[in-house]
C-alpha cells in the first residue's frame, strides 16, 4: 500500500527540479570554452599527455583544431568531436601517435536557448553525455556532420553536459 504523505513529499520535492528542466536553457548551464578541459587534434599521446588526461579525470574530451589565435591563447573553437578516454587503453605511448590518428566520437552542437527538457532529449536520442553550445548550431552541425572543426561563424561558445558536472580545467 502506498501512503498518500510518502507521494506527496516525493511530488513535493519533484516539482521544482521538473519545472527547473523546462524554464533553464542551455546557456545557464554551460561551461564557457576557456574554463574547458580540451586538447588540441594535435597533441602527441606520449606518457606525460597521458598521465595528464587520466588526472584530469574526465571520461570525454573535446578536441579541437588548431587556428591561429589572437595573443598567446589558443583559438579553441573549431571543435572537431570528442575523445572517449577508454580509448586510450589501447593506446602505446612509446607509439607517440597524434590524437587526430583516433576516432573522435560524435557530438550534437545545440543552441543556448535550447530549454533543458529539449536538451535532454537529444541526449537520450543521440547517446551523446556532452553537447557543443553554439549561437548558429546548424553551421556546427553541418561542419561536423562533413568531418570538419566547427567553425568561427558558427560561434561555438562551450559545452554542456548529461551529468551537470562541467568539465572545467
Amino acid at each position: 500500500m502506498i501512503h498518500i504523505a510518502t507521494c506527496l513529499t516525493h511530488c513535493h520535492s519533484l516539482l521544482p527540479g521538473a519545472l527547473q528542466l523546462k524554464t533553464k536553457v542551455a546557456f545557464d548551464v554551460y561551461t564557457p570554452i576557456r574554463k574547458v578541459y580540451a586538447l588540441s587534434s594535435a597533441t602527441v599521446l606520449n606518457k606525460r599527455t597521458m598521465v595528464s588526461i587520466y588526472a584530469n579525470g574526465y571520461s570525454r574530451i573535446p578536441i579541437f583544431e588548431e587556428r591561429p589565435s589572437q595573443g598567446d591563447t589558443p583559438d579553441r573553437t573549431g571543435m572537431v568531436g570528442v575523445l572517449m578516454t577508454r580509448q586510450l587503453i589501447v593506446v602505446d605511448w612509446d607509439h607517440e601517435r597524434e590524437l587526430h590518428t583516433l576516432s573522435l566520437g560524435k557530438v550534437p552542437c545545440v543552441s543556448p536557448r535550447i530549454d533543458l527538457v529539449s536538451l535532454t532529449n537529444i541526449f537520450q536520442t543521440g547517446g551523446s553525455h556532452i553537447a557543443f553550445v553554439c549561437a548558429q548550431p546548424n553551421i556546427a552541425n553541418r561542419a561536423l556532420d562533413n568531418d570538419l572543426a566547427i567553425p568561427v561563424e558558427a560561434g561555438c561558445m562551450g559545452i554542456v553536459t548529461l551529468e551537470g558536472k562541467s568539465n572545467r580545467g
